[in-house]
């Protein structure tokens, strides 16, 4: 889905002047910075409706900005990306603010938060990703099949919202033309993830400061819940909310329960920073 037109796009440029990152700053109220999943950007309900309560601060993962796919191959490790990313962060003076994180976002945000403790206020992780264990294994989303991924992703494979997304557009243009973003932003993030997601963020947990807050979903088949408690045990101020009948895709298939679970959190009285 497109973004509104009253959307703010700005570019920075970080890393040296080597690498540009796009936002996408929309809604009104505190700053909030939101780090997507694997499958990339987009304007959704859940982003309208979390609008209502936040200036949301988006900013697109490197190489999945349409006018930017080039990007990615600046950008050689991990740790690299974590940098690049603090830095574009810094560029936008929203040092300090809160951060929500979705699947590969969250993994990303803790790797921010565990490397520069001051970055952010609180965190708000949607289910992320970044830590293995061989014995619960975690789905592999980037190799899966096509006709593999609503059942990976939802709670229900066949309701309205896995519909949604996983219904092509009428127009076989537009159609062929989501699809290869969609390709392409699991790939280029990927690249920061195969074969394994893991690298090494369990031992890293102890650094992040700020409170967290972990929302997961019961039927969650891609990370089993299981991982939220190992989540929370590696860090020194973190709390579960376990939603029911809600799969991988939070803000897709249960975003107004999201929101009610992370508002109080993410906006507690008196803690609000820069209201636009």
């Amino acid at each position: 889905m497109d973004f509104p037109a009253d959307t703010d796009t700005r570019t920075v440029s970080v890393w040296n002047d080597k690498v540009e990152v796009t936002f996408r700053s929309l809604g009104r109220g505190p700053d909030l910075i939101y780090l997507h999943p694997a499958a990339g950007l987009g304007h959704s309900p859940f982003l309208a409706e979390l609008s209502k309560h936040f200036r949301i601060h988006a900013p697109h993962f490197p190489g999945t900005d349409p006018e930017r796919p080039r990007e990615i191959h600046k950008i050689g490790s991990l740790w690299d990306l974590v940098l690049i990313y603090e830095e574009a962060i810094r560029a936008m003076d929203l040092a300090g603010a809160p951060v929500m994180g979705e699947s590969f976002g969250g993994m990303l945000s803790l790797e921010l938060a565990a490397n520069f403790p001051d970055l952010f206020s609180r965190l708000a992780l949607l289910a992320p990703v970044g830590i293995w264990r061989e014995d619960i294994p975690i789905a592999n989303w980037i190799a899966a099949p096509p006709e593999a991924m609503p059942a990976m992703l939802f709670a229900d494979p066949a309701g309205p919202a896995a519909k949604a997304i996983f219904t092509p557009p009428d127009d076989p243009d537009v159609a062929a033309d989501q699809t290869a973003a969609l390709v392409w932003s699991i790939g280029v993030t990927g690249k920061f993830l195969w074969p394994l997601p893991e690298k090494g963020l369990e031992s890293r947990l102890h650094r992040v400061t700020a409170p967290v807050h972990l929302i997961w979903g019961n039927e969650d088949r891609l990370i089993p819940i299981t991982y939220a408690d190992l989540f929370a045990g590696a860090l020194k101020d973190a709390k579960i909310t376990r939603l029911p009948d809600a799969g991988h895709a939070l803000s897709f298939e249960s975003g107004p329960a999201v929101i009610e679970a992370a508002l109080p959190f993410l906006a507690p009285a008196g803690a609000a920073r820069g209201v636009a």
